[in-house]
């Protein structure tokens, strides 16, 4: 480093510190030491440093000193925030007792059409109405939830941040993955929030929470991602089949259905709750999950669920050759799903299961065995349900076989 350099930059204040760092690097500033906000492609990541330039240059170019590009930017939160704040509502409910508000929170709109996505806790009064009111597809079997009509529809009110206030219809949800879709009439044009994919968030990746938290309506909250996979195992949730995103951006009461979104202003999730006993240990729904939700809802009128009767453990390379340490048998595998257990006269039991069994490979032809996690194997025999699926197992002494189980639908919060 310039002597000149050196000596100036230890003086808080001093006079001449920023032209001494001019004057040793002309054509340097902090951004080109610190870089820019990658994003999750090379062309996205390319369209934004192109903007900044652009931003900086303006601004430069206006006289004053121009700011840091990417994430560096005094507005990357803000930015992100004000492409999805339009399309996110509030969502209250009539109370079926004496009290005037019931359940409420909020919600984000994903069509044109008027469809919001939001939690199903957010609506629960109104679906209580609809299970008890008899309305069609309540409690169908998949777990808790069905199409909704009449009963359930009643009471619903969403404020846009507009302040347009409309009446709000229950049309679905799914009380095990917690998920509804309301729908609002509109004469005028409705904004609308874009999706984007759950699979290629990052630990650490920046994200906005947006939403109504204790009726504070319009707020914005900012973190990152802490986990991309966090089981409901973990969280003590019995029969939720979802991962969650962990974040630590702040999620409250009243947050909940509102959209967690990533630096382009894309949904990645649904926030759903936060650790009681903890600050900044918060949970949403990946969106990809909540997709899929929704196809089946309209496509069945309910979200179809598999049983094949096993409990399931993801391998890796590290806990494979642990349990190899402690059982020299154990197969001599570096990824699949360890069967720990299998129900009594399940599906798995009759297709030839047994504890111990590595799953390396299902379909046909077979996947690879990095290819086979839990969350890939239940959605293939979501789609298998009545019809066989070839597994590969890997057996103690490395014996490698082949069986066919045929997966039936669960029942309300039916396990795997």
């Amino acid at each position: 480093m310039p002597a000149q350099a050196r000596s100036t930059a230890g003086r808080p204040g001093g006079e001449d510190g920023a032209s001494s760092y001019a004057t040793a690097w002309p054509h340097l500033s902090l951004s080109d030491y610190i870089p820019s906000f990658m994003s999750h492609s090379q062309a996205r990541s390319n369209a934004v440093a192109a903007a900044s330039s652009a931003t900086a240059d303006a601004r430069g170019s206006a006289g004053g000193a121009a700011p840091l590009g990417g994430c560096l930017s005094p507005f990357f939160i803000s930015d992100a925030a004000a492409k999805a704040a339009p399309a996110v509502v509030n969502i209250t409910v009539q109370a079926s007792g004496a009290l005037p508000v019931g359940s409420s929170g909020s919600g984000f709109i994903i069509d044109a059409d008027g469809t919001i996505l939001t939690n199903a806790h957010v609506v629960s009064d109104a679906i209580q109405r609809h299970y008890y009111g008899g309305g069609a597809g309540g409690g169908a079997a998949g777990g808790g939830g069905g199409n909704a009509a009449g009963a359930g529809s009643k009471g619903i009110t969403v404020t846009l941040q507009d302040g347009r206030i409309f009446e709000g219809r229950l049309v679905s949800y799914d009380t095990v993955s917690d998920l509804a879709v309301l729908r609002i009439e509109s004469d005028a044009p409705l904004p609308t929030a874009k999706l984007g994919r759950s699979a290629s968030l990052r630990v650490g990746e920046w994200v906005v929470a947006l939403g109504s938290p204790l009726h504070l309506q319009n707020s914005v909250t900012t973190g990152i991602v802490s986990c991309v996979d966090r089981k409901a195992v973990e969280l003590g949730l019995a029969g939720a089949r979802t991962d969650y995103i962990q974040t630590d951006a702040a999620i409250n009461k009243g947050n909940s259905g509102g959209p967690l979104v990533n630096l382009f202003g894309e949904v990645v999730g649904i926030s759903a709750m936060k650790a009681v006993a903890a600050d900044g240990v918060s949970f949403a729904i990946p969106v990809d999950a909540a997709v899929d939700v929704m196809r089946q809802l309209k496509e069945h009128g309910r979200v179809i669920r598999p049983y094949v009767g096993i409990k399931m453990l993801q391998l890796n390379k590290h806990n494979a050759a642990q349990f190899r340490k402690r059982d020299p048998a154990f197969p001599r595998v570096e990824a699949g799903i360890l069967v720990p257990g299998v129900h009594p006269g399940s599906p798995a039991e009759r297709a030839g299961l047994r504890p111990g069994d590595c799953i390396i490979g299902f379909g046909e032809p077979p996947c690879r065995p990095d290819q086979v996690t839990t969350t890939a194997l239940i959605k293939a025999l979501g789609g298998h349900i009545g019809r066989p699926l070839a597994l590969r197992v890997a057996r103690p002494g490395d014996k490698v076989e082949t069986l066919s189980v045929v997966a039936q639908e669960a029942g309300d919060g039916g396990l795997h």
